[in-house]
């Protein structure tokens, strides 16, 4: 595992992220002491989140369906924050 300083990794965070690999991790410390670590995303996360995505849009699209928004907007955004 691979150890950096917290300004080193404020400085130079997009060139440690290019060096993340499969299986590797980066510790940074605060005065000696590890304080975070960068590791890779999990294989298939992407396309987790691609479905998690997915299904919110769906939510969101379900909701727009059943609203009404014609009319006078005050009145819609009352109504939205007493609901």
């Amino acid at each position: 595992m691979t150890s950096v300083a917290l300004y080193v990794a404020k400085n130079r965070l997009s060139e440690l992220i290019d060096q993340l690999a499969p299986g590797t991790e980066i510790e940074i410390t605060r005065r000696g002491r590890p304080v975070a670590r960068i590791l890779p995303p999990l294989p298939g996360d992407e396309a987790t989140q691609s479905e998690g995505v997915e299904q919110a849009l769906a939510v969101l699209a379900s909701i727009r369906s059943k609203t009404d928004l014609t009319g006078d907007i005050k009145a819609i955004a009352r109504e939205g924050l007493i609901a």
